[in-house]
């Protein structure tokens, strides 16, 4: 987006019909971000661990916002390592199946490689996605 949300916006997500699980969506909002161009890297991974982490991305400009995403397979507490800051999770559960999203931000001091992690409370399979989004300006 261009254009920063306004009250009473709505965002709408589309499941395929195929798709047998939990959905969840995790939604944030950040300003500074470039409008255009604005994404400067990215990388996922998945795993099964108590210390899910992203793979290494490249930011080519100090200032980058670094948005991070790890997804889990059950309802653990999410501790993001250092200097990355926790933003509230989102959790569901239908029947016995548990799933969590758990985000997290910082804004790099520099160009140069970054990656994201942290720990749960017990060990499950996880997702993890990282972001750099270009600083406007």
């Amino acid at each position: 987006m261009s254009t920063a949300l306004q009250a009473g916006d709505k965002i709408t997500v589309t499941f395929s019909a195929s798709l047998y699980s939990t959905r969840m969506v995790r939604a944030a909002d950040f300003a500074g971000i470039a409008a255009t161009n604005r994404v400067d890297a990215t990388g996922s991974v998945f795993g099964s661990s108590a210390a899910p982490a992203t793979l290494a991305i490249a930011a080519t400009q100090p200032g980058d916002l670094l948005a991070a995403g790890f997804g889990s397979a059950n309802s653990a507490t999410f501790t993001p390592g250092f200097p990355f800051t926790a933003l509230t999770p989102t959790g569901t559960l239908l029947g016995s199946v548990a799933r969590s999203i758990y985000s997290s931000w910082w804004i790099a001091p520099n160009s140069g490689s970054y990656k994201a992690g942290g720990t749960l409370s017990a060990a499950a399979q996880w997702t993890a996605a990282l972001v750099a989004y270009r600083a406007s300006g």
